[in-house]
């Protein structure tokens, strides 16, 4: 489990995923109980990509269902199997036409977003 600070007192739960396959009972709540006692956070903020997971294992630690993002697009180059990047950032690029014919739109399911807080 990593965490990423984003403003005082509040985290954002980068990884919180176990082996496929090998679970340690309980290592997701103890991992984040110890965070919680030595970094004395108010909030925690978690992003689950819906492809893999629904979020039910943030629900049994305790999380809230925020909301479910929109799909994320991508550019994909199948000629040289290439991704560009994400489509926000590739708009920016002045010949966006051109752009368009060399690569294909690609959409994920989005995130769905949960968080905690301790007051």
């Amino acid at each position: 489990m990593t965490f990423t600070k984003i403003y005082e007192n509040s985290y954002i739960v980068n990884c919180y995923d176990d082996k496929i396959g090998f679970d340690v009972k309980e290592s997701k709540k103890k991992l984040l109980d110890y965070f919680i006692k030595n970094h004395k956070t108010k909030r925690l903020i978690a992003f689950v990509d819906r492809r893999l997971r629904n979020g039910e294992d943030l629900k049994k630690l305790g999380f809230k269902f925020l909301f479910a993002g929109v799909p994320n697009a991508y550019l994909w180059n199948f000629k040289n199997k290439k991704q560009k990047e994400t489509l926000e950032k590739s708009i920016e690029i002045s010949n966006e036409e051109k752009n368009m014919r060399e690569y294909t739109r690609i959409y994920d399911s989005g995130n769905l977003v949960f968080e905690k807080t301790y007051f």
